[in-house]
């Protein structure tokens, strides 16, 4: 070896890169260490033919034929230049740069440098990774989601089979992640994630889009009764009770479903009427599914309506409350009344309490809402109660009022502003806003109950109530549901249940309110069984505030 060759050769061993050089007839020049390490090549076979060089090459390189076969011809071609990306069948990933090699200004052969950039593309796959998935659940986050779908509507044809989009959302999430920290409700979102994989095919992608809300993606669907089997197992199972942080968790799920068509150009329009099935899912009851329905979206836009004239509706006064009184039958005294608000729109006339009140819910303006009709009510209260017997003022809490933190301190100051005292006013809440009330809405209650005020149980039997919870809920009194009311004394089961409710009442000093009575032999019965608190249209129904103090007077005269 010449002293030239041998320099060159010991510079060439000081770098990183692998070297291999060739001369003009296909004879090896020469080669360094890093070189023979990465391809495995003994020094005897650098040597000899640089053509089982290649073909040991070839071994190793997944691409191979393809790669050893560009090597052959850009020999062949001694002015080009090219760069290539190989990957071994060990996982490596190596970057070959081949150049023409020149001495004196003239081309005497090629080289090639090798460089190891494993380190590197494992570094950007996991950036990649990182910006394509979900960091808590390790599920395609929605950037994959929405490519991947956008995908499969720009290249659907005609007569291809079918895809479609689940959109899930949790039931009652918040009320869990309030209730035992969010690191619970992480976890419990991990336990979700987990159960969604398995249930669904894996050919499927589960996506996690963000909070609570989860999505599918079925790229071929031959039926829709096939992906009624899917969805339905994923409702029963994620039904299955997980234990998080000795916690025994139940969760349920609701899933609206968009089938592929023509019409939609982009994935969010798909993705819009699977969250407006799932919306409709969750309006039904929880815990179940639909179908997207072209009708679902006309409703949804009238509900955006609907809640852009609610909004109006509470800044341009066009509210009022009604007050239906709570009378002691024994006596014919109003000894309460409740304050029920009403909805006067100037267009579309009267709108039913049902629809708007729980427009108001889902919209979050229930809180103003709320804090209106109370502060009204107390109001109202004030002058009911300048003089004779006392009269309590009842008003509705809903389950998204409770979670204020500031709750406590509206309800004193509409009683310090009107001049009530606390012990006039009764609060009630329905056995649902109870059953999804954390330790912290129940240190509200337990504040409320110190100040003074009363709750009650609204709509008692149609929820989960029971002896447990009445112990636990620091609540003053419970009204009888008129579902029950209406089949006495004709249908003995529901006289039973009715007499239960109110033995238990009384057992337990409950001041027990029975609602939707009607007529005398609903009355009867219940004044003999021991409940003399009764309110409904027999002796009134909803009266504006102007005229409540005549419904007052012409019930205790018994006109």
């Amino acid at each position: 070896m010449s002293s030239n060759l041998a320099s060159l050769r010991a510079a060439l061993d000081a770098t990183a890169d692998g070297v291999f050089v060739l001369d003009r007839l296909g004879n090896h020049v020469v080669s360094n260490k890093p070189f023979a390490r990465m391809w495995k090549v003994p020094d005897s076979m650098l040597q000899g033919d640089p053509n089982r060089v290649l073909d040991l090459m070839a071994l190793q390189i997944l691409d191979s034929e393809t790669i050893v076969d560009k090597i052959r011809k850009i020999y062949r071609r001694p002015l080009d230049e090219s760069r290539d990306l190989l990957q071994t069948r060990d996982g490596r990933f190596i970057e070959m740069h081949s150049r023409p090699h020149k001495e004196d200004g003239a081309i005497s052969g090629r080289i090639w440098t090798f460089q190891d950039i494993s380190e590197q593309m494992i570094a950007r796959d996991e950036l990649v990774h990182a910006a394509f998935h979900d960091p808590l659940t390790g599920l395609p986050n929605r950037s994959l989601f929405m490519n991947s779908l956008d995908r499969l509507i720009t290249l659907a044809r005609p007569g291809a089979a079918m895809f479609a989009v689940f959109f899930l959302d949790l039931d009652r999430f918040k009320v869990i992640n309030d209730g035992l920290g969010h690191l619970a409700g992480d976890l419990l979102l991990v336990e979700i994630a987990r159960k969604l994989r398995e249930i669904v095919p894996q050919e499927c992608m589960v996506a996690r889009l963000g909070g609570d809300e989860f999505t599918v993606l079925v790229e071929s669907v031959q039926s829709e009764r096939e992906i009624v089997l899917i969805v339905e197992r994923i409702l029963s199972e994620i039904k299955a009770p997980v234990i998080i942080e000795n916690h025994e968790i139940f969760s349920t799920v609701s899933i609206g479903v968009a089938f592929s068509n023509d019409s939609y150009v982009r994935p969010e329009e798909m993705i819009r009427d699977a969250d407006t099935a799932m919306y409709q899912a969750k309006r039904s009851g929880k815990s179940r599914f639909k179908i997207f329905q072209s009708s679902m979206r006309e409703n949804a836009v009238s509900l955006m309506r609907n809640e852009s004239d609610l909004r109006r509706a509470l800044s341009r006064q066009e509210l009022e409350i009604h007050y239906q009184p709570v009378v002691d039958a024994n006596s014919r005294t109003v000894i309460g009344v409740e304050a029920l608000v009403r909805w006067q729109h100037p267009e579309r006339g009267f709108v039913p309490p049902l629809e708007f009140v729980t427009l108001a819910e889902e919209t979050g303006l229930i809180v103003p809402l709320g804090e209106w009709v109370l502060r009204r009510a107390c109001e109202t209260a004030a002058k009911l109660n300048q003089n004779g017997h006392p009269i309590y003022m009842a008003v509705n809490l809903s389950s998204l009022q409770l979670r204020q933190p500031a709750l406590v301190k509206m309800v004193s100051d509409a009683l310090v502003d009107s001049g009530v005292a606390a012990s006039l006013l009764y609060l009630e809440l329905t056995e649902t806003a109870l059953m999804d009330s954390d330790d912290r809405a129940l240190r509200i209650l337990h504040d409320l109950r110190e100040m003074g005020v009363s709750l009650a149980i609204d709509d008692f039997g149609t929820g989960y109530s029971s002896l447990s919870y009445l112990k636990r809920f620091p609540v003053n009194g419970l009204k009888i549901d008129r579902s029950f009311v209406k089949d006495i004394p004709q249908e003995q089961s529901t006289c039973e249940i009715t007499r239960v409710i109110i033995a238990m009442s009384r057992i337990l000093g409950l001041r027990v309110v029975a609602e939707g009575v009607e007529t005398q032999s609903q009355l009867e019965f219940l004044k003999a069984e021991g409940c003399e608190n009764i309110q409904g249209y027999f002796f009134s129904r909803p009266v504006p505030e102007d005229t409540l103090e005549a419904c007052i007077k012409s019930i205790q005269i018994g006109s």
